[in-house]
C-alpha cells in the first residue's frame, strides 16, 4: 500500500513540531537530542526526522553584506516557495487583485491603500499621527512643519512615484527621496523629531555605516535577474526593512522604507502588491493580532530572533505571510466596494431625478468622502452653464446625498451624514 505524503502545511498546526523546528533554526539537533524531544501526534521518529532534514537541505540564499558586516541571507524554505509563488501571480498587471483595486467603483481606493500604509508606517517608528496623513491637499499647506510636512511630502510623493521607476536603484536615487521627504522641514524641527525617533544624526559612524548598508541593499534589488535562485516578491521586503533596521534615511527612514518598497515591487512588475498597507498587518502581527496560532507568532519569533545573526529566513516568511493577509483584506474590500457601486446604482434608478453628472459626484462622494463640490468645479468639469451646475448639487442636497457647506462666497457641498452611513456598511 502506498504511505500517505506527509502534509508540511498539517505539521506546522502542530505544536511539538512547531517547537522543534523553533529549537532547529537555533542549533543543530543530533538524532539523541532530536528524540528526546515530544514529536508530533501521528507520525514517527524517523518520518518527522526526515521531513526535518528536508527543510533543513534549503537552499541559503546570499544577498549582501549588513550592518557591522554581518551577511544578509535566508533559506528558500517550502513556506517561503509556497508564498513567493502566490504572490508572485497575485500582484501582477492584470490578476484578480489587480483588477479588482482597478475596477473598483472608488477611484481612491489605491490612494486609501497607501495612506493606510503610511500610517501604519509612522505607527511602526513609535509616532502615531491622528491627522497628519488625512488630505491630498496638505501637501499644498506651506505652513506644516516637522512631522506634518514630512507626511505631506511623502503624500505628494505617492503620485509621482512612477517618474522614478527607470531609475537605477543607487545613491543618488536615496539622496533625492531623502531630500524631497524632508523638504521644507526647519532644522529645529529636524532635530526635535530626530530625538523622538531617537535617531542619532550626529553620529558619523551610525550615518556612515547605514548608509553604506542601504547601498548595498539597493545593489542587491538593482541587479534582479542575476540571482536566479532569488524569490522576486521578497526584494522589496528585504530592502525596505532593511532601510527601517538601520534607519537609512535618518528621520524620513519610515516613509522612505515604503516608498522603496513600492518603488521596488513597481519595477519588478509588481504592481498590486506595491499600493497595499503591508506595515499595517505587521503592526497587527507586533500587537499579537496576527499569526497566534502558529509558529510565526510575534512571541514566538521575538525570541528565536534573539539567536539569529543576518538571516532572514524567519523574517521573510513573517513579511510575505503578512503581505499575503493583506492583499486578502484589500481584495475583500475591493469586492464590498464592488457591491457598493450595485447598490448606489439602484439607489440612483429608484431615484429617476439623478442624472449622469450627478451619478458622477456621488462616485465621486463615495471614493473621497471629505471631498468638497462647488457650483464652479462641478460646472468646469463638465462643460454646464452656472444655474444647470446649481440645480444638480441642489438637487443632491434635496434627496439626502449632498449638505450644503459654508465656504465664503461659493456654493458647495459635502457628503450628507445619511450619505457616509450608506458609504459605512460597504467601506471599511
Amino acid at each position: 500500500m502506498k504511505k500517505e505524503a506527509v502534509e508540511i502545511p498539517v505539521l506546522f498546526k502542530d505544536k511539538n513540531f512547531r517547537d522543534l523546528l523553533r529549537s532547529a533554526q537555533r542549533r543543530a539537533l543530533t538524532w539523541e537530542q532530536f528524540l528526546a524531544h515530544p514529536l508530533p501526534t501521528g507520525l514517527s521518529a524517523y518520518d518527522c526526522w526526515r521531513v526535518m532534514e528536508s527543510l533543513g537541505r534549503c537552499q541559503g540564499v546570499h544577498l549582501f553584506e549588513g550592518f557591522d558586516g554581518d551577511l544578509v541571507w535566508y533559506r528558500r524554505t517550502y513556506e517561503l516557495e509556497r508564498l513567493s509563488l502566490e504572490l508572485d501571480q497575485l500582484g501582477r498587471p492584470g490578476s484578480t487583485l489587480d483588477r479588482a483595486i482597478k475596477e473598483s467603483v472608488s477611484d481612491g481606493l489605491a490612494h486609501d491603500l497607501w495612506l493606510r500604509e503610511l500610517r501604519a508606517s509612522f505607527d511602526r517608528s513609535g509616532i502615531t499621527p491622528e491627522e497628519i496623513l488625512a488630505p491630498k491637499s496638505a501637501s499644498e499647506n506651506t505652513t506644516l512643519d516637522g512631522l506634518e510636512r514630512i507626511a505631506a511630502n511623502t503624500i505628494a510623493l505617492e503620485g509621482k512615484l512612477d517618474e522614478f521607476t527607470d531609475r537605477p536603484l543607487e545613491r543618488s536615487l536615496l539622496a533625492d527621496l531623502r531630500e524631497l521627504l524632508t523638504e521644507g522641514v526647519s532644522s529645529a524641527s529636524l532635530d526635535e523629531y530626530a530625538k523622538k525617533l531617537g535617531v542619532d544624526c550626529g553620529s558619523k559612524y551610525q550615518t556612515d555605516s547605514a548608509e553604506a548598508t542601504a547601498l548595498r541593499a539597493l545593489e542587491y534589488a538593482q541587479e534582479g535577474e542575476p540571482h536566479s535562485e532569488d524569490l522576486p516578491v521578497l526584494r522589496a521586503l528585504i530592502v525596505s526593512e532593511t532601510l527601517r533596521l538601520v534607519r537609512a534615511g535618518g528621520v524620513a527612514y519610515a516613509p522612505l522604507s515604503s516608498l522603496l518598497r513600492r518603488l521596488i515591487f513597481l519595477k519588478d512588475g509588481f504592481d498590486a502588491l506595491a499600493v497595499l498597507p503591508f506595515s499595517e498587518t505587521y503592526c497587527a502581527w507586533k500587537r499579537g493580532q496576527f499569526l497566534n496560532d502558529s509558529p510565526y507568532s510575534f512571541d514566538e519569533c521575538r525570541h528565536t530572533m534573539r539567536h539569529i545573526v543576518g538571516d532572514r529566513s524567519l523574517l521573510s516568511t513573517v513579511g510575505l505571510l503578512c503581505l499575503e493577509r493583506t492583499a486578502n483584506d484589500a481584495a475583500a474590500l475591493a469586492e464590498k466596494l464592488a457591491q457598493a457601486q450595485c447598490a448606489l446604482e439602484e439607489v440612483c434608478r429608484e431615484d429617476g431625478r439623478i442624472n449622469a453628472r450627478q451619478r458622477t459626484i456621488l462616485a465621486k462622494a463615495f471614493a473621497e468622502p471629505g471631498h468638497t463640490f462647488t457650483v464652479e468645479s462641478h460646472r468646469l468639469v463638465h462643460g454646464i452653464s452656472y444655474a444647470t451646475s446649481r440645480r444638480d448639487l441642489i438637487g443632491l442636497q434635496e434627496s439626502g446625498f449632498l449638505d450644503f457647506k459654508h465656504q465664503g462666497k461659493a456654493h458647495a457641498y459635502v457628503a450628507s451624514k445619511s450619505f457616509l452611513k450608506f458609504r459605512s456598511t460597504y467601506h471599511a
